[in-house]
């Protein structure tokens, strides 16, 4: 009974104090997000990008095209999975439904190499991350 007393706070603390815990190591995640309404398609991008003490460790694009035009969807598709193809070291998947199709980058900054983050604009700091994409009609939290 002592062991299972003595255990049980001594678990408490490691569940508690964790490493899985990523607000508790000093990351934290803003996500920015726009929607535009064009020729009857919604159009969603969502940014999400993750930092520790303001420097990119991680950021995901997501780009969301919704209409009922199937050779606009399907234009839409085509061109964002060709553009996809450029990319090494970049995690991506794709989602589709009859209306829509959704493609995910999910960007490890310290997995790619110079090139594909001066071209991603993912060389600054978060914080001007977020005023560049407020400025262009993004809405951040």
């Amino acid at each position: 009974m002592k062991k299972i007393l003595f255990i049980l706070p001594i678990t408490f603390l490691i569940i508690l104090t964790g490493c899985s815990n990523e607000t508790l190591q000093g990351y934290l995640t803003v996500e920015c997000t726009k929607t535009d309404n064009f020729n009857n398609t919604i159009n969603t991008n969502t940014i999400s990008i993750k930092h520790k003490d303001n420097v990119i460790s991680n950021i995901k694009y997501s780009y969301k095209y919704e209409t009922e035009d199937s050779y606009a969807l399907d234009s839409y598709k085509q061109s964002l999975i060709s553009e996809s193809n450029k990319y090494k070291n970049i995690n991506i998947s794709k989602n589709e439904k009859d209306n829509s199709f959704e493609i995910v980058y999910d960007i490890d900054v310290s997995n790619i190499d110079d090139d594909v983050k001066k071209e991603l604009d993912l060389e600054e700091l978060s914080s001007n991350q977020v005023k560049k994409l407020e400025k262009q009609g993004y809405s951040c939290k």
